[in-house]
């Protein structure tokens, strides 16, 4: 990605620091950031292509600068040509994006500030480098912001399964340290005491984990920071920064999540009478654990009925719609885990059928073992769930929106195949000649693209805020957002157009005229838009009025508007460019896209599909945020198969003794790995259910809640099941240690554990 830029005749007021060469002189001349010659292996004196608005053009390298702290290249590769070079290129000959001023010391700033407002007109933001360089930052907090809030609902996810995990594990320990708990209840040892010590326990547990987490969250940064250097992107070579604040945080959620899944374990000890250390009882069931269903139940009708408001809510806008939805899943999610442990028997009985049909001895005590203790079983299972049902709802939104916009797109496309100019080069005049005239091509439309400002209507309320330096930036003047402060036009022959794209107006018609635009019903919703209503383009100190003709509902190929070419001809600073040709041929032979592709080799990383195909590579590129979401869940699944080995782990500790027996009465340790191998994919299997049954009724109800042109409900079956799959190699996985040692367990000492 390129970003053209002039050479400053002041390098020290930009913090550019020319490193080697010259700077530019000729319009064939040019100076480069020091990590774009030293990733492409450019030196002083090399002569390199350049892709720009005017096409593919070649420059001479004759100096490396570099900025600040940082390389030039910091926010992408920047190219600096000579001042009239670099406004020509980027099709704004004579005009000026920014200018710098160094003002005399001594200078009172504000009142010059407001002198150069003056001169410079409405048009024009004068601002302090002060206020400039805050703005900058607030921008970087903003983006920033998404961001963090999306990290930390991953971490909350992880946070979430990790309860589980502790809370299974304190469990399991205290049950086998009954009779020393016991034990130190009968020589004076108050429940309080007993209590407390298992709540320091876990504490220390929670503050030593934390400060681990913080230590491989440190090694994650650093590594991550070398994973984008290798992909040539440059961060601000600063210091890592570990903020005191970050540590509190950190050690305050570790420990708090601890504590909170201690206690319950902790208050079951409190009921352990003085003479059970005369006994191998277990510990009497949690009396909270009987009202366990009643609860369940009830806050599952409770999250049934918030996600059908949301789902049926048809006169609801959709943030709220989908915010009852969210309600409703958290709900179920936790009436789900309540009642989880009365649905271990039936669950894995049908899920252990396959083995038992198998005859095997193993499958049928594996069985047994995994319905032996349902809570904990249920507990176990539980943390597996909530990462597989995210998963999973991930999948079925994904492939819902995948097919909703796929197939818009595909009904948008009229053509039989689709040129792409694939990056910032556009198809100029000699590229669009080319194609017209390749053997097969009937028809060659080309799509022309222009963005401009959009005036604020008059009484509008203005959507910018307050700069520090006391003006009010409006939604005219920020920059930047689709539907507010810019518009994109769509720009060509209404009449051709119809032949290769289809908009499926609404309402209204294309536009007959220099002084109308059609625009797209996304856009006339955001700026409350109808038939015969006025738009004002604006730029520089130029506005155009257009009357709204017509509204369309597809928009995958077209933008916010399309207008005529005459609609923003004589506008400053607009410039459309052709960023695809939709072809009409003979045929789509693979010797034709040859050709096709032979025609638009000068311009980069353009290519020339089929219609389909082209549907296919658009739809792709979803994959990629989706396969980012899955790899972020994966820690959550990842915490939950510890979990599995954790449980059976200390499962296999407690039942050291019967285990001795079973390899006393015949069982070879191959059979004893095999039971503890398929207990852990049984109870594996059981979470993946009940996760991909959540998940797929979570995707379903978002998909069904949302506008159908956003998301279509589809059932990624074969993923579905690949989940399912995943969820039984991971118990596999989670069993093999176990597994190992309890082979290895010497009889004679197995049948003589207490």
């Amino acid at each position: 990605v390129s970003a053209i830029s002039n050479w400053p005749d002041h390098p020290e007021m930009s913090a550019v620091k020319l490193l080697s060469g010259r700077a530019p002189a000729r319009p064939d001349e040019l100076v480069i950031d020091t990590a774009t010659a030293t990733t492409r292996g450019l030196t002083v004196g090399r002569t390199v292509r350049v892709g720009t608005r005017r096409g593919v053009i070649s420059a001479r390298i004759v100096g490396l600068a570099q900025r600040g702290s940082g390389t030039l290249g910091a926010a992408g590769a920047i190219l600096a040509f000579t001042l009239p070079r670099a406004t020509e290129l980027v099709g704004t000959a004579d005009k000026l994006d920014s200018i710098s001023i160094r003002l005399r010391n001594g200078t009172n700033r504000e009142q010059e500030r407001v002198q150069l407002a003056t001169i410079a007109g409405p048009q024009a933001s004068v601002l302090s480098a002060d206020t400039l360089l805050a703005d900058a930052r607030q921008r970087i907090q903003d983006r920033l912001a998404n961001f963090n809030s999306l990290m930390l609902g991953f971490a909350g996810v992880t946070l979430f399964v990790s309860a589980f995990l502790i809370w299974n594990t304190f469990s399991i320990v205290v049950a086998q340290r009954r009779r020393e708990l016991a034990l130190l209840r009968a020589v004076g040892a108050s429940t309080k005491q007993v209590f407390g010590s298992i709540v320091t326990e876990g504490a220390v547990v929670g503050v030593t984990s934390s400060l681990i987490g913080i230590g491989a969250g440190v090694g994650i940064a650093i590594g991550l920071r070398k994973l984008l250097s290798s992909f040539s992107i440059d961060l601000p070579s600063s210091d890592l920064v570990l903020a005191p604040r970050t540590v509190a945080v950190a050690v305050v959620v570790g420990l708090g999540v601890t504590l909170i899944s201690v206690i319950g374990p902790a208050r079951r000890t409190t009921r352990i009478p003085p003479v059970a250390a005369m006994q191998s009882a277990a510990l009497p069931p949690s009396r909270g654990g009987r009202k366990a269903p009643i609860i369940g139940t009830i806050v599952l009708i409770l999250g049934a009925a918030a996600g059908a408001t949301g789902l049926f809510g048809s006169t609801l806008d959709t943030a709220t719609r989908m915010s009852r939805i969210g309600i409703g899943a958290l709900l179920l999610f936790v009436g789900v885990t309540a009642i989880a442990r009365f649905l271990t028997s039936p669950v894995i009985g049908a899920i252990g059928a396959p083995f038992r049909r198998l005859g095997s001895v193993p499958a049928a005590l594996a069985r047994r073992n995994a319905i032996r203790d349902p809570r904990r079983t249920a507990a176990t299972a539980s943390a597996l769930m909530i990462g597989l049902a995210l998963v999973s709802t991930t999948l079925v939104l994904g492939d819902s929106v995948k097919t909703a916009f796929g197939g818009a797109l595909r009904a948008s496309i009229r053509s039989d195949i689709v040129i792409d100019a694939g990056g910032i080069v556009p198809f100029d005049a000699n590229t669009l000649t080319a194609i017209s005239t390749v053997k097969g091509v009937t028809t060659a439309i080309p799509i022309t693209f222009a963005r401009t400002n959009l005036a604020v209507p008059p009484g509008t309320a203005s959507t910018g805020s307050t700069t520090m330096d006391g003006s009010t930036k409006t939604s005219a003047d920020a920059g930047g957002n689709r539907g507010h402060d810019r518009i994109g036009i769509t720009i060509g022959d209404p009449a051709k157009l119809d032949t290769v794209v289809d908009p499926q107006f609404t309402k209204g018609a294309w536009p007959t005229d220099a002084t109308h635009v059609a625009v797209a019903a996304a856009f006339a919703t955001e700026q409350n838009l109808k038939l015969g209503s006025v738009i004002t383009l604006r730029a520089a100190s130029t506005d155009r009025a257009l009357t709204v003709s017509g509204i369309y509902q597809r928009d995958e190929l077209l933008d916010d508007a399309v207008g005529l070419p005459a609609t923003v001809a004589g506008l400053d600073g607009v410039e459309p460019v052709t960023r695809q040709v939709m072809v009409n041929a003979t045929s789509t032979s693979k010797p034709l896209l040859a050709a096709l592709t032979k025609a638009t080799a000068l311009v980069p990383n353009s290519s020339a599909l089929t219609a389909d195909t082209y549907v296919t590579n658009e739809t792709s590129a979803l994959d990629i945020v989706l396969g980012i979401v899955d790899i972020l869940l994966f820690f959550a699944v990842a915490v939950a198969g510890l979990g599995i080995a954790n449980t059976l782990a200390l499962s296999v500790v407690e039942r050291t003794r019967e285990l001795g027996l079973l390899r006393a009465v015949g069982m070879e340790r191959r059979q004893l790995r095999r039971m503890v191998r398929i207990e852990g994919i049984l109870v594996a299997l059981f979470g993946g259910v009940l996760g991909v049954g959540l998940g797929i009724a979570f995707g379903a109800a978002t998909a069904a809640a949302l506008p159908p042109d956003t998301a279509l409900l589809t059932l990624p079956s074969p993923r579905l099941m690949g989940i399912l799959v995943a969820a039984g190699f991971l118990g596999l996985i989670a069993a093999a240690v176990p597994a190992r040692r309890a082979a290895r367990l010497n009889v004679l000492d197995a049948i003589n554990h207490d």
